[in-house]
């Protein structure tokens, strides 16, 4: 096993981007440790479509602590990886053409499979076990990487997974044709960029919609129709992906401007600070999508401000993220503390193992919670089991997520990255 591959960066050259994917990795996990912790949710092999889990004292009980909200907040830790993933895949194709003048669509696509596939299929057989198989029988979705289209997919929690791949189906054909059709890049960027706030506005005003504070007990049909319905369709969250290759794009084809734009210490530290301060906002503000709120901002405002804001505030939040990766780059002064935070070599294991983490986490949490559970429950407190299930799930996560990538994924990138030298020798 290839250990230096686990523990040594080496001379990666986003060292900031390995703190962020790391961070996105635990805030998912403490925050599906918090929500399925907030609900009274039965063994898999219990579960039926007629479900009403029973929220439990915890689902309120972290709101009398402001400084813990970021953590009912994890959704947005996918935006995080979207970012992430439009920034260095994009990266990787405007480099390509940048380079040789072409896309290398066939090696673009089996890189893709090769990285992700692996780890993938493990992951589906070890669901198998650890979630009774629940709905196995629409595993199918998640080979072709359609789940988010299917309702109560197989291993559901994948559906970003299906995302980003439905996204890079796209992407390199938009690099290698529309792209280059356009002097100013800002309109292709632009029109692809509105599309889906325009898409999210007309159902959310529709008979369909819904107002914030959301407010749907999980696990009901209705919080059901707008889980399967709208939160994870590709055509209303593919911003942060995109947003990510408009990074990627300006790093790579827009160097120069990078360097004037941040060379300004007054215009950097404003966009650095504006940028943390948008993203601990949003992080910080409960829409009841996950628990019914007692209080709520969006209660003493008009139903368009709560329209407006859920159609935005990802595309903000990923907009922040981008410029702070875009600032890790080029900018010095204020973020300085920030970069080496997001680039220490603590970081650097855990996003290496990220990808895994994912796809493991959520059905060590239904299979681990009911033992510590029974294990405990009669010594500790809601709160206090509830911590200890979150660090007990985060360590063993993050364990078998080591096992994973080096048996697995760390192969496969050897393998792979070995037939490229071949093919450029």
């Amino acid at each position: 096993m290839n250990f230096n591959a686990l523990l040594k960066r080496g001379n990666r050259a986003y060292p900031a981007v390995d703190g962020i994917r790391a961070i996105a990795v635990i805030w998912v996990i403490f925050f599906h440790a918090w929500l399925f912790q907030s609900y009274e949710i039965p063994d898999p092999t219990e579960w039926n479509p007629d479900l009403v889990a029973p929220a439990t004292n915890l689902s309120e009980e972290i709101y009398r602590f402001p400084v813990l909200i970021w953590i009912t907040k994890g959704d947005l830790a996918v935006d995080l990886f979207f970012v992430i993933s439009g920034f260095l895949i994009g990266g990787q194709l405007f480099k390509q053409r940048k380079e040789t003048g072409v896309i290398n669509f066939k090696g673009f696509y089996l890189r893709r499979i090769r990285r992700l596939m692996p780890a993938y299929l493990v992951a589906m057989l070890l669901a198998l076990y650890f979630m009774n198989g629940i709905n196995v029988e629409r595993a199918w979705s998640n080979l072709l990487y359609v789940n988010n289209y299917v309702r109560n997919s197989y291993i559901g929690w994948t559906w970003s997974l299906a995302i980003e791949e439905q996204f890079y189906m796209v992407v390199p054909v938009l690099v290698a044709f529309l792209f280059p059709l356009f002097k100013k890049k800002r309109w292709p960027f632009g029109f692809l960029f509105l599309a889906p706030i325009l898409m999210k506005w007309i159902q959310l005003t529709g008979s369909e919609g819904y107002q914030l504070p959301f407010n749907v007990p999980f696990f009901t049909p209705e919080w059901d129709d707008w889980f399967w319905g709208y939160y994870m369709h590709t055509h209303l969250r593919y911003n942060g992906l995109l947003l990510g290759v408009v990074a990627a794009y300006l790093h790579l084809h827009r160097p120069e401007s990078m360097v004037r734009f941040f060379s300004s210490r007054v215009k950097s530290n404003l966009l650095f600070t504006f940028s943390i301060l948008m993203i601990v906002g949003i992080a910080s503000i409960p829409t009841g999508q996950w628990v019914i709120l007692k209080d709520s901002v969006f209660q003493s405002l008009p139903p368009e401000a709560g329209w407006v804001y859920e159609c935005l505030h990802r595309e903000l939040f990923c907009a922040a993220t981008a410029a702070i990766i875009l600032a890790s780059i080029y900018a010095e002064g204020w973020i300085d503390p920030i970069k080496r935070f997001l680039g220490h070599c603590w970081f650097y294991p855990v996003a290496q193992v990220s990808y895994s983490a994912y796809l493991l986490h959520e059905m060590f949490m239904f299979w681990l919670f009911p033992r510590i559970n029974s294990a405990f429950g009669s010594q500790l407190s809601e709160v206090s089991l509830a911590i200890l299930n979150g660090f007990i799930v985060l360590v063993i996560t993050l364990a078998g997520a080591a096992v994973m990538f080096l048996w697995i994924e760390e192969p496969f990138l050897r393998r792979r990255t070995a037939k490229t030298k071949g093919l450029t020798k």
